[in-house]
């Protein structure tokens, strides 16, 4: 069923023109992206569905921002001002220093291309409002 989701959430957004692939063997991941936004170039973004009935989406960007080693412990508490800002995302420092933003959702079938095409701009828009404060906490 997950699958499923994954297919009809593609469907809605090549009937709207959004670029996006469909990935794994099962066709159940999502890669898309955006460019051309106020802070950041390009932010790409996948949308996993594997829970068996196709009602749970969890949507997690590509590196958003590499953290060097020496800088981590200055950027967590920012992280933990972001996460208490932010509530639609998680902000997470992955095993390779990097920044990446992160949400789960639950979707109705009815509606889940509209809701993840929403959730995907949200996560874009959060992830361009939220890139000065963590640059500034980095090199300031």
């Amino acid at each position: 069923m997950a699958n499923m989701t994954a297919k009809m959430v593609s469907a809605y957004l090549t009937a709207d023109d959004f670029q996006h692939t469909l990935l794994g063997e099962e066709e159940d991941v999502i890669e898309t992206g955006m460019g051309g936004l106020d802070n950041i170039d390009h932010l790409g973004l996948y949308l996993f569905f594997f829970d068996e009935d196709g009602s749970y989406v969890h949507i997690r960007t590509t590196e958003y921002v590499k953290i060097p080693e020496n800088l981590k412990e200055k950027i967590y508490p920012v992280i933990n001002e972001l996460n208490l800002n932010f509530r639609w995302c998680t902000f997470v420092i992955n095993t390779d220093n990097e920044l990446i933003v992160k949400m789960d959702a639950i979707l109705d079938m009815d509606t889940c291309g509209e809701e993840c095409k929403e959730l995907i701009y949200r996560t874009v828009g959060i992830c361009d409002e939220a890139y000065p404060t963590i640059m500034k906490a980095l090199w300031a």
